[in-house]
């Protein structure tokens, strides 16, 4: 049988562990940077004002008058 030293270091343990990989997928998400042109197919135009959102995400930014995000 466990005694509540054991217990609690097992526990506290599994609690770091835990709060260390959500904050480092957190900080590897962070770091990453898209961007692109948005351009209309028949004229070749940029558009300005389209919503881009990375997919599965609820991340996005629009594009600015040139049609750059």
């Amino acid at each position: 049988m466990k005694t509540n030293l054991q217990v609690h270091l097992i526990l506290n343990a599994s609690l770091l562990l835990t709060l260390f990989c959500l904050t480092y997928g957190n900080l590897w998400a962070q770091t990453r940077t898209v961007s692109g042109t948005i351009i209309a197919g028949d004229t070749g135009e940029p558009l300005p004002g389209v919503n881009i959102l990375v997919q599965g995400t609820t991340r996005g930014s629009i594009t600015d008058i040139d049609g750059n995000y």
